[in-house]
């Protein structure tokens, strides 16, 4: 909805107008960049033009301008301080000092509840919201003009400042004609999926649930699949189901998302693994025709597939941290009509089938020797 809704005010005038798509999640603006690409004839609008930046992509390029070094640091404390505080701050201060130009015609937001409406250190005479005073500078009519806000506050990754986003304040600065979308009702879903996610429930993934809803019957499809398996059998588990969902011509091979609890695929139980029954296993980011496509849970978000695969996780019932509930659940979302997850059982559980294991074999030889 967000990107045909760009694509018409692209269009709207006899010599077209530029629209800036912003986003946050990387894999989401890849994604935006190659249906707006050259070879996109489909979706690429005919007049006019669809610039998608990610908020990370943005940051860049104000502080290319503003002459500063954008130098993230390595560890993940300084670097979440350096993104929530540092960067906008500067990014304000460097808007406001006229360092670039109000170049676009309209503005689309995806994923808005993202993007700030508060800032930690607001710098003097600041007015907000947030965020999005920097990119009112970068329209011609600032705040008046045609502007765009898609959102699930729901969504918000729980590593970001409580607070931090408020659709309420955010309506305070839009104009009368700013459109504004929650979707209410849930279509993405085969029925299966959709019943599934309903039982992934607690009170970290409460609001997640609850805005699962449907008016309309859903249409049917395979039933999600769920495996408890050792880590090192979790790659043979995945072949298989590649392997069986591929033969009966139920997807293709690059229509799989394999969606892992880790941002690091060196940490996944995927890896030492370069191909499936096959298959290129590539980086969502260098996906490419005829290749499996991997990711983790937290940068999946925005995105969707036909097929997902869920790895890595232990099952829902025994996770602990809401963090990760949330990932689990975000992850099996991400999934339209083909759902397997592949729980991985916890070391303790392990020891006691290899107990029980043991066990069963003394029984039984000491049966056979009786």
């Amino acid at each position: 909805m967000a990107f045909e809704l760009a694509r018409r005010w692209a269009e709207n005038t006899d010599t077209g107008q530029r629209i800036l798509f912003m986003t946050y999640n990387l894999a989401l603006t890849e994604m935006l960049k190659e249906m707006v690409s050259a070879s996109s004839q489909r979706k690429r609008p005919k007049r006019g033009a669809i610039v998608v930046m990610s908020w990370e992509e943005l940051a860049r390029y104000i502080f290319n301008k503003a002459g500063l070094p954008f130098e993230p640091p390595s560890s993940r404390d300084e670097a979440m301080e350096f993104f929530s505080e540092t960067v906008p701050e500067m990014m304000v201060q460097a808007v406001r000092e006229g360092v670039i130009e109000s170049e676009f015609d309209a503005l689309v937001v995806d994923e808005g509840q993202d993007h700030d409406t508060r800032l930690q250190n607001p710098p003097t005479g600041f007015t907000g919201p947030g965020w999005w005073e920097i990119y009112w500078q970068l329209l011609k009519e600032k705040n008046q003009s045609p502007l765009a806000v898609f959102y699930d506050p729901h969504q918000r990754p729980d590593f970001r400042a409580d607070g931090s986003f408020s659709i309420e304040d955010l309506k305070l600065n839009l104009n009368n004609r700013a459109v504004v979308v929650s979707l209410t009702r849930t279509v993405r879903y085969s029925a299966p999926i959709y019943q599934y996610l309903k039982t992934l429930n607690s009170p970290a993934t409460a609001n997640l649930c609850g805005g699962l809803c449907t008016k309309n019957r859903l249409p049917e499809g395979p039933e999600v699949e769920v495996q408890s398996v050792n880590r090192d059998k979790v790659s043979k588990s995945v072949l298989e189901i590649v392997h069986r969902w591929t033969s009966r011509g139920l997807c293709r091979p690059d229509q799989i998302l394999i969606i892992s609890k880790y941002g690091d695929r060196s940490k996944s139980a995927m890896a030492s693994v370069e191909s499936i029954d096959s298959n290129d296993l590539v980086d969502y980011l260098e996906r490419k025709p005829g290749a499996i496509s991997f990711t983790s849970a937290q940068k999946a978000k925005g995105l969707d597939s036909l097929a997902v695969i869920l790895i890595d996780f232990e099952s829902f019932e025994t996770i602990e941290h809401p963090g990760f509930q949330v990932s689990f659940f975000l992850g099996a979302s991400r999934a339209r009509q083909l759902l397997a997850v592949v729980n991985t059982l916890p070391v303790d559980m392990i020891r006691v089938t290899i107990q029980k294991n043991t066990n069963r074999r003394k029984a039984m030889k000491t049966r056979y020797i009786e």
